[in-house]
C-alpha cells in the first residue's frame, strides 16, 4: 500500500505540473518542466507494460495514461484500506478477549489512549513509572483508569515535563508534576514513601546530591565504597568531587541566529579531562546545558582522535536515566553574557535544580564541575550553584584552570 500510495501521489504530482503550465498546452508538453518520476515504482505497481505505455505518444496521450493510472491506483488503494480494516478487526477480535484476560499488562502512556486494544479498559491498580516527567493531563487519564489504587512512581526532583511554551497558564497545566500538585511537601506526607537509600554515587557524590537536593534524607548503601576505586584514577587522583574554576578564562558566547550557548575555553577543558579519565578505561560523561556547546565539544573529541564510545557528550535533557564513572558537569555561562534560564533558579517555573541534580547524580566515581566561581558568586538568582560549589569545597578541591591548560 506504501508503494502505491508514492505511485499516486508521483502520478497526481506530473498531472499537476503537466496542467499548470504556463502555455496550457499539452502539445508543448516536452518543453513543460515537470517533476521526476519514480519509474520503478511505477513498473512494480502498475507493471512494465503500463508503466512503458505511459512514456510513449504524444502529450495529450501521456497525460490520459498518467491519469488512468492514478484512478487505477487509487482504486486498488481504497480496496487495500478495506482489506486492512477487515483484517484489524478480526485481529482485534481475537486479541481483545486476551487483553481483558491479563493479569497485568504493560503499556507506554501515549499507549493507553491510543491504543484501539486499550480503549475501554479499566484496572484495579495503576502503577505510573515516570510519573514526574508527564504532562499532567495524560497523569490525569491514566489514573482515571484505576478502580482501587494508583501508585505513581517517580522524582519530583529530576526533569519535569518538556513544555514549549514560558505563558504561565500553559505552565500551570502542562509543566509542574503530579508530585508538585499532590503533595507539595513530600517529606511531611503520609502517602509518599520515599526511596532513602541510593547504590549508584561515591559517597561524596552522594551526600552532595543528598543535602542539595533531597533535604537530607538520602543514605548510602555500605556498597558504594566500591566507588572509591573510581575515585583513585586520574583526573585528580584520590577525588571524587572537583571544582575547576575558570574565572578569568573564556567567553560565553551566542551565534547568530541562535539561543544556545558555546564556550570555547570551556569545551577545550573538558574534552582535555575526558581524555585523561577514558585513558584510565573509565567510562565517561560530558554533560551541558546547553546544545551548541554540547556539539562544539563533539567536534573536539573527534578532532583528539579521542577513541569513539568512550566519552560521550549530551545535553541534560538527553542524558536522564543513564550513568557513568566520571562526569564532567560544564555551566558554559560567564561574562559577558548573564546567566542563562538553565541554571538561573529564580522564578516559579524555574528548573534549575532539576537540571543540576540529574546532571550530578549521573556521576557513579568521580564528578568534576567545570565553573567561573566568581561569576556565579555575584548573581544573586545562582544560589543552587553557589551552595554546590560550596560544597565541593568542603568534601573534594577546587582547581585552577591554569593546571589543566599546562
Amino acid at each position: 500500500s506504501m508503494e502505491i500510495g508514492r505511485a499516486v501521489a508521483d502520478l497526481d504530482r506530473f498531472i499537476d505540473a503537466a496542467v499548470s503550465g504556463d502555455t496550457g498546452q499539452f502539445d508543448l508538453f516536452g518543453d513543460v518542466r515537470l517533476p521526476d518520476l519514480d519509474t520503478r515504482i511505477l513498473e512494480t505497481v502498475f507493471g512494465t507494460e503500463a508503466a512503458g505505455a505511459f512514456t510513449e505518444g504524444g502529450a495529450a496521450r501521456r497525460l490520459g495514461k498518467a491519469r488512468e493510472l492514478s484512478g487505477s491506483g487509487k482504486s486498488q488503494l481504497a480496496d487495500l484500506k478495506d482489506r486492512i480494516s477487515c483484517l484489524n478487526a478480526s485481529l482485534h477480535s481475537r486479541t481483545a478477549p486476551l487483553a481483558e484476560a491479563c493479569r497485568v499488562v504493560l503499556a507506554t502512556i501515549a499507549n493507553v489512549y491510543v491504543n484501539p486494544l486499550l480503549r475501554g479498559m479499566r484496572f484495579d491498580a495503576v502503577v505510573l513509572e515516570e510519573a514526574g516527567m508527564a504532562v499532567l493531563p495524560a497523569v490525569f487519564y491514566c489514573a482515571s483508569l484505576g478502580s482501587e489504587k494508583i501508585i505513581m512512581m517517580g522524582d519530583p526532583r529530576q526533569l519535569p515535563p518538556i513544555v514549549q511554551s514560558n505563558a504561565d497558564y500553559v505552565y500551570r497545566a502542562m509543566g509542574r508534576n503530579i508530585f508538585d500538585v499532590a503533595v507539595p511537601d513530600p517529606y511531611r506526607s503520609d502517602i509518599v514513601a520515599l526511596l532513602d537509600i541510593q547504590y549508584r554515587m561515591h559517597r561524596s557524590i552522594g551526600d552532595i546530591v543528598s543535602r542539595l537536593f533531597y533535604d537530607g534524607r538520602i543514605r548510602n548503601d555500605p556498597s558504594v565504597e566500591s566507588r572509591s576505586v573510581i575515585a583513585a584514577a586520574p583526573p585528580f587522583p584520590g577525588e571524587a568531587v572537583v571544582l575547576v574554576d575558570t574565572e578569568g578564562h573564556g567567553g560565553c558566547r551566542v551565534e547568530e541566529g541562535s539561543y544556545s550557548r558555546f564556550n570555547p575555553a570551556h569545551a577545550e577543558i573538558c574534552v582535555r579531562l575526558a581524555e585523561r579519565a577514558a585513558a584510565e578505561g573509565l567510562s565517561t560523561a560530558i554533560i551541558t546545558p546547553y546544545a551548541a556547546q554540547a556539539k562544539r565539544i563533539e567536534g573536539l573529541l573527534l578532532q583528539m582522535n579521542v577513541t569513539p564510545g568512550t566519552v560521550e557528550c549530551r545535553t541534560v535533557h538527553r542524558f536522564q536515566g543513564n550513568e557513568r564513572d566520571v562526569v564532567i558537569l560544564d555551566t558554559v555561562d560567564t561574562d559577558p553574557l548573564s546567566p542563562g534560564v538553565l541554571l538561573a533558579d529564580g522564578g516559579a517555573a524555574s528548573t534549575s535544580m532539576n537540571l543540576l541534580n540529574v546532571s550530578v547524580s549521573r556521576a557513579k566515581g568521580k564528578l568534576i564541575v567545570v565553573a567561573d566561581r566568581a561569576y556565579f558568586a555575584g548573581r544573586g538568582n545562582c544560589g543552587l550553584l553557589n551552595r554546590l560549589f560550596g560544597m565541593i569545597g568542603e568534601t573534594g578541591v577546587i582547581i585552577d584552570s591554569d593546571t589543566i591548560r599546562d
